[in-house]
């Protein structure tokens, strides 16, 4: 993704003067627009900020222009105390941790016991994708310790090259480390040694059903 990033720019000289633009305004800070900077982000999937303005049109709706600044102030601090707004919030935490597994019965269909339904919906997925014939793997030696059990899983048409480590729990591609989910190429590596596809230690905490909805210690796995 970088040299994608790279071509693109290069691209740019036959525009000078947007080119000066670009380079002075937006190039410095990259690492805040630029895909290839962000795909180790954790985003948890979601890539805009529609959920704050969710939660701003709702204040758009009390909030005017023709009205007095201590109106609305009064309004604005009776709709977050209000019982509705905080009903609505423990019917979303709720909501959350309620589990659907929807007939699906195939490989992976523990998880649905185990993670949110957005969850859950996601890993059925990328264990389709590891059945593919899309990837070929490579065992790696970890110079740091032996005991971690690593490979790199190689896409034959692209030739991106992702490292899984960790014992088959981690990876370096964008949507383990955005998503704190398990990506197919974790799930093609544990073909290898004939392991399960379900394992607890590769869901975040942030995903269990057993984890309030709003913790702010819910971002990583668990040790």
């Amino acid at each position: 993704m970088v040299e994608t990033f790279q071509q693109q720019w290069e691209q740019l000289k036959d525009y000078e003067e947007f080119l000066r633009y670009m380079t002075a305004s937006w190039l410095l800070i990259r690492k805040q627009w630029a895909l290839f900077e962000r795909s180790s982000h954790v985003t948890l999937g979601n890539m805009t900020n529609n959920r704050i303005e969710l939660q701003f049109g709702k204040l758009k709706l009390i909030i005017s222009s023709r009205r007095w600044l201590s109106v609305c102030i009064r309004l604005l601090l009776g709709v977050l105390t209000s019982s509705d707004v905080i009903s609505m919030r423990h019917q979303y935490a709720d909501r959350c941790k309620i589990c659907y597994r929807n007939g699906y019965t195939g490989v992976g269909a523990e998880y649905f016991e185990l993670v949110t339904d957005y969850a859950s919906r996601k890993i059925p997925q990328q264990i389709i994708f590891a059945d593919s014939n899309k990837y070929e793997m490579e065992e790696m030696v970890s110079e740091v310790d032996e005991n971690n059990k690593m490979c790199k899983v190689i896409n034959i048409k692209t030739s991106d090259v992702y490292t899984v480590s960790d014992s088959c729990l981690r990876c370096t591609c964008s949507f383990n480390t955005s998503m704190l989910l398990p990506c197919c190429h974790v799930f093609k590596a544990r073909q290898t040694p004939g392991l399960s596809a379900y394992d607890r230690a590769l869901m975040a905490v942030r995903w269990l059903l057993t984890t309030h909805a709003t913790s702010v210690d819910t971002w990583w796995w668990q040790p």
